[in-house]
């Protein structure tokens, strides 16, 4: 994932959840459980998969933007996203359950 920003981050919370658990802070069980399955292709990755397939063709494939799409991964927006993760009441009952 790390070809995008998006992947970036949460790659690097990822990282981050299981050095927690080779530290024993909590459990690989549990950090598992918590796993969201997303992925954030590349445009070009999309067309190689559907290529390869065979079993269908492109006929028109559009980019749909988003504001944050071509905004740097600066310090302070990776901040941002690791922070909202980290922060308000998810934060104390995400720990609060890794910790038990």
């Amino acid at each position: 994932m790390y070809e995008t920003w998006q992947g970036n981050v949460f790659d690097t919370v990822g990282d981050c959840l299981m050095d927690m658990a080779k530290l024993g802070v909590t459990s690989e069980e549990k950090i598992e459980l918590f796993s969201l399955p997303m992925y954030f292709p590349q445009f070009s990755e999309v067309r190689g998969v559907i290529e390869h397939n065979g079993s269908f063709t492109i006929e028109l494939m559009e980019t749909i933007s988003h504001p944050l799409d071509d905004t740097p991964l600066t310090q302070r927006l990776y901040h941002f996203h690791v922070s909202s993760f980290s922060h308000n009441n998810r934060r104390k009952t995400f720990w609060r359950w890794c910790s038990q």
